[in-house]
């Protein structure tokens, strides 16, 4: 179990948050992913699927969300090809 953030470490987390988003195109739906994680007490630079990149840097919130919604589309094209 992980210890409560001070109001320091929101403020930061929050202010990353702001930047990431102005600097970072995304969809209405990917955005309101994103806060939800941040607001979960969460970094920008973090995903709880555990995504990994090819060299072995945990993916942002962002690219995981993505990579995981593309597996699901791809998932369910599959399955209605049957």
């Amino acid at each position: 179990m992980s210890r409560p953030l001070s109001p320091i470490e929101r403020m930061v987390l929050h202010d990353r948050l702001l930047e990431f988003e102005t600097l970072v195109p995304m969809t209405v739906s990917e955005r309101s992913a994103l806060r939800r994680w941040v607001k979960g007490v969460h970094d920008i630079n973090s995903n709880p699927w555990n995504f990994y990149d090819a060299d072995g840097w945990e993916m942002s919130y962002l690219e995981a969300f993505r990579m995981d919604l593309a597996e699901y589309e791809l998932i369910k094209q599959m399955a209605a090809e049957r």
